[in-house]
């Protein structure tokens, strides 16, 4: 049963149009050539020439709208619904009728038919995947998919680089290479939704940005600042200042012997160099700002000891023990009589 939509009501009128005749399709690509070859180009032609032309356009058109149609079914698998690709193979089948020359003796379906198929690939090519390819890399691709598959079914295998290649007429590289080109096509995208219990996000907005961040670069802006202005207070060579942005003002610091080249000089040289250079800018650090300046401790003095004036100041020290009984034994003998 017929849809009663849009698109089947288009489909259903399709259905009701009579296909030209030989004798036909050559009266009317003569009358579109009239109005197309016009000296002037076909805004130039007068109303007559104009409206017979649109008239045996609109005409050759309906009635080859089976074929979009036809065409357009072969394509469904390739991500675009029958709508968008008949209405794609129409601009092909419009484009044919313009560019038809009855004097080459070819049926216009004939010549339509290539028309329409272009027309069909390139919007499969640029509006299924996110990256657009050129236009006989997305046919080449398509190709391969389809001999992959009637390869497949006959090997009961997946088929060889090689066996593809001989199949396609290609060799084993370019194959290669078209498969690594439908596995970038296979790839996420940035818009895909990820879904979790919480919230719903893009995958584009779930990646970290590793870009500097706007503070970081202003932060990093103000210690660049800073350092300038360290090395004029410390009054650095032009040698010295090289050394120190290169090895401490980059986000990849050069190493000494990368350094070394730049400016003819050993290894040890450059090491030197930095060493002299950041004692200048430690000392220049410490007299620009207080909080760097290192405390100086002050020493008190022991007091001085008095002099002693006279023996009477000394304090008599303990007798000892044996002394003591060595001074009584004295006595005693002095009072001896015998």
């Amino acid at each position: 049963m017929m849809k009663r939509d849009c698109f089947g009501w288009m489909l259903d009128g399709i259905g009701r149009s009579s296909l030209l005749a030989p004798d036909q399709e050559v009266d009317l690509g003569r009358t579109v050539r009239a109005w197309m070859d016009y000296p002037g180009g076909p805004e130039k032609a007068p109303a007559e020439v104009s409206e017979a032309g649109l008239q045996a356009r609109g005409e050759m058109i309906r009635s080859n709208l089976r074929l979009v149609v036809h065409l357009a079914k072969k394509y469904r698998t390739r991500g675009l619904p029958l709508e968008d690709l008949v209405q794609e193979g129409s601009f092909g089948l419009q484009r044919a009728a313009e560019k038809f020359d009855p004097t080459t003796g070819y049926r216009f379906s004939t010549y339509a038919y290539w028309w329409i198929k272009q027309s069909l690939q390139r919007a499969v090519s640029q509006q299924v995947s996110n990256i657009r390819l050129p236009f006989h890399v997305a046919d080449r691709l398509a190709r391969l998919t389809a001999c992959t598959q009637r390869l497949t079914q006959q090997l009961g295998r997946s088929p060889s680089l090689e066996e593809a290649g001989l199949a396609m007429n290609e060799t084993k590289e370019q194959i290669r290479q078209l498969e690594q080109t439908a596995r970038l096509l296979s790839g996420a995208s940035l818009d895909a939704q990820v879904k979790s219990e919480d919230d719903s996000s893009s995958l584009g907005e779930l990646i970290e940005d590793e870009r500097t961040q706007p503070m970081d670069a202003l932060e990093q802006v103000d210690v660049l600042t800073q350092i300038e202005k360290l090395m004029d207070t410390a009054n650095l060579n032009a040698r010295e200042r090289q050394v120190v942005k290169q090895r401490h003002c980059r986000n990849q610091p050069l190493p000494f012997q990368g350094i070394a080249g730049s400016l003819g000089l050993s290894r040890e040289r450059i090491r030197q160099i930095e060493q002299n250079a950041m004692r200048k800018l430690r000392r220049a650090a410490r007299g620009g700002y207080p909080h760097c300046q290192p405390r100086t401790v002050k020493r008190q003095s022991a007091a001085p000891r008095p002099l002693i004036k006279s023996v009477s100041q000394l304090e008599p020290s303990p007798p000892h023990p044996h002394t003591a009984d060595c001074g009584h034994d004295l006595e005693r003998l002095k009072q001896y009589k015998p």
